[in-house]
């Protein structure tokens, strides 16, 4: 909750392709991740453990939590931004709020041309 119009500042920027997309079923998310998505973006959340979980590539923006431990498990290429790294988990948001739209996109544009090259992240 909140964090709406920052998902539709960074789908603006990423061009007209990118889509906002809240308020699936599991089931559904799983049919989006796992059919036709060519990056995740998104918070530390169950979502993104299951497009880890299918193999695809995360752009992942974390807050509060420690990414060194709850961050993307899997093989797949991914990115994390943001989060409290060597710290236990907190209830402060000042590591996500330090992660700039242009952050995220720059990740996304990362990602995708090391999975179009076959690079590993």
């Amino acid at each position: 909750p909140g964090q709406q119009q920052v998902a539709n500042d960074v789908a603006e920027a990423a061009g007209p392709a990118a889509r906002v997309l809240s308020g699936l079923s599991l089931g559904e998310l799983k049919a989006l991740v796992g059919g036709f998505g060519r990056v995740f973006v998104g918070n530390d959340s169950g979502p993104m453990h299951i497009a880890a979980a299918l193999g695809c590539p995360i752009v992942a923006v974390f807050g509060s939590s420690n990414p060194d431990v709850w961050h993307p498990w899997t093989e797949t290429p991914y990115r994390v931004l943001g989060g409290e790294l060597d710290s236990p988990d907190s209830d402060r948001r000042e590591a996500i709020d330090r992660v700039s739209v242009d952050e995220v996109i720059v990740a996304i544009d990362q990602l995708l041309e090391s999975a179009a090259t076959g690079a590993s992240s």
